[in-house]
């Protein structure tokens, strides 16, 4: 009784045999080849091969006789010391920002009653109160009196008084 396909694979196997075989053949003549010998082969040979001499002339010995490795006068070669670090120049302060024009501010009135002071003001359309040490755009109020009211931004006053 017969396997199905055992002759299928019975010629699958002589095929891979034969491959081997082939393979094992072949690498053996590689391994077996004789190498070269490299020796053999040098400038000379290439030279007489070619059947025309190699001409050096007089001056190519002339450099070396001129610029002799072993002459008394040859120092040890001493690098010239760097140059000391240039530092770049600070780069200039830029300039300060534009101061932008006094804040459109109204003085509506103020408010003084024993140590409260209050100023009513109006900024952007928007009244408000407003005490000592309070700050309306970049402006701090530094004073509050009757009818008046100091304002101060980096050193630049700025006075507002109610509008008649």
């Amino acid at each position: 009784m017969e396997i199905i396909g055992f002759g299928k694979i019975r010629v699958l196997n002589v095929a891979l045999l034969a491959v081997c075989v082939f393979l094992a053949v072949w690498l053996g003549a590689i391994w077996l080849k004789p190498v070269p010998d490299f020796d053999d082969i040098s400038i000379e040979k290439k030279a007489v091969s070619k059947k025309e001499p190699v001409k050096v002339s007089q001056v190519s010995y002339d450099v070396i006789v001129e610029k002799d490795l072993f002459k008394e006068s040859r120092r040890k070669f001493i690098p010239k010391p760097a140059p000391p670090p240039v530092k770049p120049a600070p780069p200039p302060e830029p300039p300060p920002p534009p101061k932008r024009p006094p804040p459109g501010l109204v003085l509506i009135g103020t408010i003084l009653m024993d140590d409260e002071r209050k100023a009513i003001i109006e900024h952007g359309g928007k009244r408000n109160y407003y005490a000592v040490g309070d700050i309306i755009e970049e402006f701090v109020i530094n004073e509050i009196g009757p009818g008046q009211v100091l304002l101060d931004r980096d050193g630049e006053p700025l006075r507002i008084v109610p509008a008649n």
